[in-house]
């Protein structure tokens, strides 16, 4: 693996580090949690290359885009993330998200539904569902001590 992220497989041309051109298999884009990189989801491109081609989608500030600051809202974010998504997708794809990259995916699949289509999946982790409180006290909402 360089140090792109990549590990020979792909490009990072557009800051979406994925896998040559292969028909016949969904497009997975992958989305880190804050603070993340995509070069965690790297290997997934071997584990999985029989099912899918994997795309490595990176966020302002960080990877291979550390020299872009991040956006201050999430919609800026969502509408630049899901350009090159659009510039990327050649077919059935899924997208797969974990913490905040959930939130992400979950944002881009009405984001992109009028251009890609729903995607074939939406697969999440390490959130919950957008409609389900979370069942801890916001930390804004705890007692101030002393």
């Amino acid at each position: 693996m360089d140090d792109r992220g990549t590990d020979g497989l792909g490009t990072t041309d557009g800051h979406l580090a994925h896998e040559r051109s292969r028909p016949g298999r969904p497009q997975l884009f992958c989305l880190p949690h804050a603070g993340g990189s995509a070069a965690g989801f790297a290997p997934w491109r071997r584990r999985i290359a029989a099912y899918a081609r994997v795309h490595l989608v990176e966020l302002p500030g960080r990877g291979t885009r550390w020299e872009e600051p991040p956006p201050d809202r999430l919609a800026t974010l969502v509408a630049d993330l899901a350009s090159r998504i659009r510039a990327e997708a050649d077919g059935p794809y899924v997208l797969y998200g974990h913490s905040f990259g959930a939130l992400l995916a979950y944002e881009l699949a009405h984001a992109l539904r009028p251009s890609l289509g729903e995607p074939t999946a939406l697969v999440v982790s390490g959130r919950n569902g957008p409609g389900v409180p979370h069942p801890a006290v916001p930390l804004h909402g705890l007692p101030r001590t002393g």
